[in-house]
């Protein structure tokens, strides 16, 4: 049963009020404990066991301005997770499309402006060289089969072998 506690200051402690359960009126001395009291005090009140409430703390400030201000930044920190979500699966494809046409995992990430950690990352590919040219794209999750690479190597590992020579 999903469950709203008002929580609003009274002094040093936070008197809280849940409106689906008509009487259940609790208090609690630290915002973080509010969710502990209301499930006992719901289970008390009720008869159904604690882990049977879910329970969602709201802060009344006495301020409407001020709850307004706080409702509005958490709905645009939760429509920015969903955009980050929305965005980090976007540049999974991107980043697989990318392999299967060649670029090596560096390059994938100067395309997509990431480090090449994060490109690496994206892709799935137990590969350590930042420099491998994925040349069929990346590991079959469902099969856990991965696809050939070879290594393109870079100037870099050139110029150390021909000093070497």
């Amino acid at each position: 049963m999903k469950l709203t506690a008002v929580a609003e200051r009274a002094g040093k402690w936070w008197a809280v009020e849940v409106p689906e359960i008509p009487g259940l009126f609790t208090q609690a001395k630290r915002l973080d404990h509010i969710e502990e009291m209301v499930k006992d005090a719901a289970a008390l009140l009720t008869g159904k066991p604690e882990d049977s409430f879910a329970v969602e703390v709201t802060v009344d400030t006495s301020n409407p301005q001020l709850n307004d201000l706080i409702h509005d930044a958490k709905a645009k920190a939760r429509e920015a997770a969903r955009l980050q979500a929305e965005a980090s699966e976007q540049s999974r494809q991107a980043a697989s499309k990318l392999a299967t046409e060649g670029l090596t995992v560096r390059e994938i990430g100067e395309v997509l402006e990431l480090s090449f950690q994060r490109a690496h990352q994206l892709l799935g590919a137990g590969r350590n060289n930042p420099d491998t040219e994925i040349t069929k794209g990346i590991t079959n999750r469902r099969s856990g089969k991965t696809s050939a690479t070879k290594s393109r190597g870079t100037a870099k590992s050139a110029s150390k072998s021909r000093s070497k020579a």
